[in-house]
C-alpha cells in the first residue's frame, strides 16, 4: 500500500502471480480511475497499448522488438489476461476478507471518511473502475467466466444496492425502472412485497456497469411490484388498499412519473378483488361506493350488500377508484334490474329505485328493461297507484313527471306541467369541463398525440423552408381522415404508419408533381389478383384525395400560412371558400391555383387549424385571428352542444366553427381557449370513456343525460 496524505495519488497494489502487479488509485471515498493520460500497461516502462481500463498493470509482458507494444497474436494476449484474471479473482476475495476484518485500519491508512456509508462507497468505486474493462477487448478477459471481479461479486456481498446494502450479484433483484425509478424506492417502503425486494435493488448506473460486465440485471417496474403486493388471490384488504393508495391515486396516473406506466398499472389493478358489505370478496368491476359520481351515489342507495364496497374502505378508496378505471366496470341494466327486484323488502331502497328511474343516467333504459321483463310486484303496485302511492312522496314534481313518462311510455296521458325552476345552465357544465381539463390536460394531450400521430412525427418540421413535404402531406392526410364517421384516431395513424413502414408514404409525398409512376404502382399493388383481403379499404379509397393533396401541396401550405393575415385584412370568411383556390380571394391575392379540397378536408380543416395552433405554428395576433376557426363539429360534439341548447344542423360543417366559438365564448369568456387546446377537451370528454363524468355534470346542471 502506498499512502501519502499530501500526495494526490493514494493507491492499492495488488500482487498477482509471476511479478505482475495491478495498481488501483484510491480517491477520497475509495477506488477511482487513473487519469486518461497515464498508460495502462507497463513493463518497467509504459507500453503503447490503448486500454479502456481505470487501473495500471505492470509486469514482464512479452513485448515486440521495439519494446513498446505487446507481442503475440490477439488470442495469445487474451489467454495471458485470462490467466491474470484467475489470480486477480483470488486477490479480490482476499481483499474482501481484509476489508471485513480490518476496515478501521484501512480507513486510517487511506484517509477515507468515517461514516456508515464508507464501506458501501468503497465497493461502489471498485465496481465503477472495473466496469471500464468491459469496453476493452483485452481487459475484459480478466473478469469473464468467474475470474477477476466476476468471482468477487459471485462469492462476496460487495454489489452496492440503492438503499445502502451490499449483496452478492446473484441476490440482486434488479434495477428500478419506469415510474419506480422516478418515484424512488422510499415511496414503496411500507409495501409488504417490497420490504425484501427493495433492499436488493440497484441504481441504474450500477445496473449498467454490471450488465457491461456480463450480468443479467432485470428491470423492476412499479406495476411488477404492484402485482406482488396484490398477490395471487388478488384480494386487496383495507390495509393493502391504504398502502397502495398512498402511492397510486387516480389523479397521479394522468401525470408523470406514474403516467409512463399508466396502462400496466391499470391492467394489474383491474384484476383486484375487494371486500363487499356482505363480507364476500368481489371483483372490483362489481362494486360501487358512495363516493363516486352523481349517478353512482344514486345507485348506491338501492344496491344490494354484495355490490357495495365494505364501509371499512371509507378512507382507502383511492386505489379502489384506480382499480375500477380499467376493470370493465359499467352498470348494465340487467344488473340494475336485479337490484330493483332485491329492493322489495326495504322501503328506503324502493324510494332510491324511484329516484334513480327518474333522475339516473340509465333511468330511461332501466325502466324500458323492467317493462319488457315484467315489473316487480312492488313497482307494479306503485305504477297502479301512481297518483297516491306513499313511496312517491319524497320525489320532486319534475321527478314524478319523468317517472310517469317512463313507466307509461305508450300512454297518451299528458303529464302535468313541470314546476317552475331555474333554466339549465350551460356555463355550469362548461366550467366543470374547464376545471377538469386544467388538471388533466397534460396527460390527456399526451395520450391524444399517441393515438393520432405516427411515430416519429415532429411538428417542428412544419416550420421549415422550403416546406417539408412529408410532414405537410401527413398533416393534411390526417385532416382528411377526420371527416371519416365511426373511425378511430388509431386507425388513421396505423394506416399512415403502415405506409411509412412499407416506404410508399415517403415516396408519394416526395415525388415531383408530374411523376405518376409511384401512384400507378400503388394502385396496381392494391388491385393485384394475389391480394388476400381488403384491409384498410376505406383509407385506400382516399388515394385520389391524397393525390390531390400532393399535387397542390405547395399551394395549400401557402393558403394555410397566409390565412390569418387575410382574416386581419378582410374579416371573417368561409373556410370552404378558402380551400377552393379557383374562387378564393386569398388565392387570387397570392396568384395561386390548385384543385379544390374543401370536401377532401371537410371538418378536418378545423382540426388542422387547431393542431397548428396547439403546436405553435401560429402565434400572437395570428392565433387570435384563428381562434373561431378551430372547433370541429364532429357528431359527438354536435350532440353535446345541442344538449346544452346550441342550435346546430345535423350534418358536420367546417363553417359551423365560429358559431360554436361564439356560444362557448358567451359562457366561458376568456377561458374559451381551454389553455390553448381549443376544442380538444370537447372531443375527448365526449368519448365513451368519459361519458359518466360528462353526464354527471349535465345532470347536476339540470340537463338530460348525454346518452339519451
Amino acid at each position: 500500500v502506498t499512502v501519502n496524505r499530501e500526495d494526490k495519488h493514494r493507491a492499492l497494489r495488488i500482487d498477482l502471480e509471476h511479478d505482475y502487479r495491478l495498481l488501483l488509485r484510491i480517491g477520497t471515498e475509495g477506488p477511482v480511475c487513473f487519469e486518461s493520460t497515464v498508460k495502462r500497461l507497463w513493463n518497467l516502462a509504459p507500453l503503447e497499448e490503448e486500454l479502456s481500463s481505470g487501473w495500471l498493470l505492470n509486469g514482464p509482458f512479452p513485448v515486440d522488438h521495439g519494446r513498446i507494444r505487446l507481442a503475440g497474436e490477439a488470442d495469445d494476449q487474451r489467454q495471458q489476461f485470462e490467466i491474470l484474471g484467475c489470480a486477480l479473482g483470488d486477490r479480490f476475495v482476499q481483499l474482501y476478507g481484509v476489508v471485513e476484518q480490518h476496515w478501521s485500519q484501512l480507513v486510517d491508512r487511506f484517509y477515507l471518511p468515517v461514516c456508515a456509508e464508507s464501506k458501501w462507497r468503497f465497493w461502489r468505486g471498485l465496481l465503477e473502475v472495473m466496469a471500464r474493462d468491459a469496453d476493452d477487448r483485452i481487459a475484459r478477459c480478466l473478469h469473464l467466466d468467474g475470474r477477476g471481479y466476476g468471482r468477487l461479486v459471485a462469492e462476496c456481498p460487495v454489489v452496492p444496492c440503492s438503499l445502502g446494502q451490499l449483496v452478492r450479484v446473484s441476490d440482486v433483484q434488479g434495477v428500478a425502472a419506469g415510474a419506480l425509478a422516478d418515484l424512488g424506492l422510499e415511496a414503496i417502503q411500507t409495501w409488504h412485497s417490497a420490504e425484501q425486494m427493495t433492499s436488493r435493488i440497484v441504481d441504474g448506473d450500477v445496473a449498467d456497469s454490471l450488465r457491461r460486465m456480463g450480468f443479467n440485471i432485470p428491470r423492476i417496474t412499479l406495476s411488477a411490484i404492484l402485482r406482488k403486493e396484490i398477490g395471487d388471490d388478488k384480494r386487496v384488504d383495507v390495509d393493502t388498499a391504504a398502502r397502495i393508495g398512498h402511492v397510486i391515486r387516480p389523479s397521479d396516473l394522468e401525470n408523470d412519473p406514474l403516467f409512463q406506466e399508466r396502462r400496466e398499472i391499470l391492467e394489474e389493478a383491474g384484476k383486484s378483488r375487494f371486500l363487499a358489505q356482505n363480507e364476500s370478496w368481489e371483483h372490483v368491476s362489481r362494486l360501487i361506493s358512495n363516493q363516486g359520481n352523481y349517478d353512482e351515489k344514486l345507485m348506491y342507495d338501492f344496491a344490494p350488500n354484495d355490490a357495495l364496497i365494505h364501509r371499512d374502505y371509507a378512507d382507502a378508496l383511492g386505489f379502489f377508484k384506480v382499480a375500477r378505471m380499467q376493470s370493465g366496470y359499467r352498470p348494465r341494466v340487467e344488473i340494475l334490474g336485479a337490484w330493483v327486484v332485491s329492493a322489495a323488502k326495504d322501503d328506503q331502497k324502493k324510494r332510491a329505485v324511484l329516484r334513480y328511474l327518474a333522475s339516473g343516467l340509465h333511468g330511461s333504459r332501466l325502466a324500458s328493461h323492467l317493462l319488457r321483463n315484467e315489473l316487480p310486484n312492488w313497482l307494479d303496485e306503485v305504477k297502479r297507484n301512481f297518483a297516491t302511492h306513499m313511496l312517491l312522496s319524497g320525489l320532486s314534481r319534475e321527478q314524478r313527471n319523468t317517472l310517469l313518462i317512463r313507466l307509461y311510455p305508450d300512454s297518451r296521458l299528458t303529464p302535468p306541467c313541470p314546476p317552475s325552476r331555474l333554466c339549465p345552465k350551460p356555463k355550469s357544465v362548461l366550467k366543470n369541463l374547464y376545471d377538469w381539463w386544467k388538471v388533466r390536460r397534460l396527460g390527456e394531450s399526451k395520450l391524444y398525440a399517441e393515438r393520432v400521430y405516427p411515430y416519429p412525427f415532429d411538428h417542428r418540421l412544419l416550420q421549415r423552408e422550403p416546406i417539408d413535404r412529408e410532414a405537410w402531406f401527413t398533416m393534411l392526410a390526417l385532416a382528411c381522415y377526420q371527416s371519416f364517421g365511426r373511425a378511430q384516431d388509431e386507425q388513421h395513424r396505423e394506416f399512415i404508419a403502415q405506409g411509412l413502414d412499407d416506404g410508399w408514404w415517403q415516396i408519394l409525398s416526395s415525388q415531383p408533381q408530374d411523376e405518376l409512376a409511384p401512384w400507378r404502382d400503388l394502385l396496381e399493388r392494391w388491385s393485384d389478383s394475389e391480394l388476400k383481403n381488403q384491409e384498410r379499404h376505406r383509407w385506400r379509397r382516399t388515394l385520389l384525395d391524397l393525390f390531390i393533396i400532393d399535387r397542390g401541396l405547395d399551394v395549400y401550405v401557402k393558403l394555410i400560412r397566409e390565412f390569418p393575415r387575410f382574416l386581419a385584412a378582410r374579416g371573417r370568411t368561409s373556410l370552404r371558400a378558402i380551400l377552393c383556390p379557383q374562387v378564393s380571394l386569398l388565392a387570387q391575392d397570392l396568384g395561386l391555383n390548385a384543385a379544390p379540397i374543401e370536401r377532401t378536408l371537410g371538418i378536418g380543416t378545423n382540426w388542422l387549424i387547431r393542431e397548428l395552433l396547439r403546436y405553435g405554428y401560429y402565434r400572437g395576433s395570428d392565433a387570435a385571428q384563428l381562434a373561431p376557426y378551430c372547433w370541429t363539429s364532429s357528431d359527438r360534439v354536435r350532440r353535446f352542444l345541442r344538449t346544452l341548447g346550441l342550435s346546430l344542423d345535423l350534418n358536420a360543417d367546417a363553417d359551423v366553427s365560429p358559431t360554436v366559438y361564439g356560444f362557448l365564448e358567451k359562457h366561458l369568456g376568456q377561458d374559451v381557449t381551454f389553455f390553448g387546446d381549443y376544442d380538444l377537451p370537447l372531443q375527448i370528454v365526449t368519448r365513451m370513456s368519459h361519458r359518466y363524468r360528462l353526464n354527471g355534470w349535465l345532470l347536476d346542471a339540470g340537463f338530460s343525460p348525454f346518452d339519451e
